[in-house]
């Protein structure tokens, strides 16, 4: 329930339907995720749970990564975050607190929003 990947599929949605040649590539599950995949189309794809180092080959090959972190959730600094950093991809990120903004900007190549 912290993550607000409806959100993330709507924009991309909207990008596709404009035209953009982009992709979203969903890992995991959660309690969301049979209502999210109403999104899944060819730009939008849902891999359930796959075994660590295919999720981290999934993400080496993407341009981004996105952090998208309700603002009323309590995580910090999370393993996904982590994983992200380790693959140094820009993070698109919606996490606020002055944790997450205090490593993002330390990243050499952060662009922190």
């Amino acid at each position: 329930y912290s993550y607000d990947v409806e959100t993330v599929c709507k924009g991309v949605r909207k990008l596709l339907d404009a035209g953009e040649n982009v992709e979203l590539h969903i890992m995991g599950g959660g309690p969301d995720l049979d209502r999210l995949k109403q999104y899944a189309c060819d730009g939008i794809k849902f891999y359930g749970y796959i075994p660590y180092a295919e999720m981290m080959s999934v993400a080496k090959g993407c341009d981004i990564s996105v952090n998208a972190i309700h603002s009323y959730a309590m995580q910090s600094i999370t393993n996904k975050l982590s994983d992200y950093m380790a693959l140094q991809k820009p993070i698109l990120n919606s996490q606020v607190n002055d944790e997450v903004a205090e490593v993002l900007t330390l990243l050499p190549h952060a662009d922190y929003r």
